[in-house]
């Protein structure tokens, strides 16, 4: 049993001054009300990236040309195959370390090459990993995955903190047939589903019509010989084209930077989230997104970082600073939310609060460069990015920090 005595907590959706925290068997044991100790340390539940792609974590987004989407993805596949699969697993291993050092416990991780779940399950982290669709799957590679999804899919298997789902692309470079196979797959073995949707206009010109389209993506594919994806029935947006084959709800909306307001309304009524990862989102210069827009419906918003070849870091300080910079229109409450309680939702994990009987997995902070923080500015300077990471447990045990320095008296 530990007791932690801090200057603020975030509780509940809330921030609170002054509070002692005992934590016992895994879980928090007790909250209590205290006078602030005045020795800068703030707690708050552990963050959760609902969006990484942990195998490029050896790219750098620095490196590659992205004046167009296409033009990103054209520079992204050379890199990586200039790596090769021998890194991948390293590659996932070194995302994983940083997401802890940054205060994140939880993560849903695209995963194309099948490395990931293996390396996932060594480290303290829990979350989803995303087995990804892409192009035109042999018959004999999907019934592969089905097979896996089914193991994956038991309650057994679960029970490690690690579940495992299915990721169509995107509209653009998956195509109906194998949309409608990952959501079949979704509602009859009950795995999480996630898509990159809206993320880009140039995917939205290259789907109102494929055909006839000169734009960046439809360059991409004419010059590489590549089969345009085929959908049914007339052209339209790229969020149109899923919905219209009615996935479950919690499917998960990756980007989502173009959606329109009915887009949106129809998100929060389903109750599929929207993963905005603020600085991939800089990163391409997209017009600002329409996360208030979501949050104002009642929608699910959660933070991601994507990957590095988009950004600079994986750790969500750096996106809830993006965030409030890029929308002062938010509240600092929703952008904590948004990095913590949303992200589990994103992900059906159970929830994490610093409350009496949930699983200890959380992080204790200070201001950054030995600055001081008032405990009255806890909830705005932790949006602002203000504080960094000094501890972090996951379900009672310490996996970063020294815990003979804990702040216990």
């Amino acid at each position: 049993m530990v007791r932690l005595l801090v200057d603020a907590a975030w509780i509940g959706g809330a921030a609170r001054r002054g509070v002692a925290l005992t934590i016992d068997d895994g879980r928090i044991a007790a909250s209590e009300a205290i006078a602030p100790p005045g020795r800068g340390w703030f707690a708050l539940p552990g963050f959760v990236n609902a969006h990484v792609h942990l195998e490029l974590s050896s790219v750098r987004g620095e490196e590659l040309a992205h004046a167009t989407f296409a033009q990103w993805i054209a520079d992204l596949l050379a890199a990586r195959a200039r790596r090769g699969r021998d890194g991948i697993a390293a590659a996932v291993a070194a995302g994983a370390r940083e997401l802890l050092s940054t205060g994140t416990v939880a993560v849903g991780d695209v995963d194309t090459s099948g490395e990931a779940l293996a390396v996932l399950r060594s480290t303290p982290l829990e979350g989803v990993v995303y087995r990804e669709l892409l192009g035109l799957p042999s018959d004999a590679a999907l019934a592969e995955l089905e097979q896996t999804l089914v193991a994956e899919s038991r309650p057994d298997a679960r029970a490690g903190g690690w579940r495992l789902g299915v990721s169509p692309h995107a509209p653009y470079s998956t195509g109906e047939e194998l949309f409608r196979r990952a959501i079949e797959w979704s509602r009859r073995l009950d795995v999480p589903i996630a898509s990159h949707v809206a993320e880009t206009l140039e995917e939205e010109e290259f789907l109102l019509d494929p055909e006839r389209s000169q734009g960046p993506l439809a360059r991409f594919f004419r010059d590489r010989a590549l089969p345009r994806p085929v959908w049914s029935g007339e052209r339209r947006r790229p969020f149109e084209l899923v919905r219209s084959l009615a996935p479950p709800a919690g499917f998960c909306v990756i980007h989502g930077n173009q959606l329109s307001a009915i887009e949106l309304a129809h998100c929060a009524e389903s109750r599929w989230p929207v993963v905005y990862c603020p600085r991939s989102h800089r990163y391409f210069g997209h017009r600002p997104h329409p996360a208030p827009e979501l949050l104002k419906r009642g929608g699910i918003l959660a933070l991601g970082t994507d990957s590095r070849a988009s950004n600079e870091a994986l750790d969500l300080w750096g996106e809830m600073a993006c965030f409030r910079s890029a929308d002062r229109a938010v509240s600092d409450a929703a952008i904590l939310e948004a990095a913590t309680a949303g992200g589990r939702r994103a992900l059906r994990l159970q929830a994490a609060e610093l409350r009496p009987g949930e699983p200890a997995s959380f992080q204790l902070a200070r201001a950054r460069g030995g600055a001081r923080v008032d405990p009255a500015r806890f909830e705005a300077a932790a949006a602002r990015g203000e504080l960094e990471t000094a501890f972090v447990f996951v379900h009672g045990r310490v996996v970063v920090g020294d815990p003979a320095a804990l702040p216990t008296h």
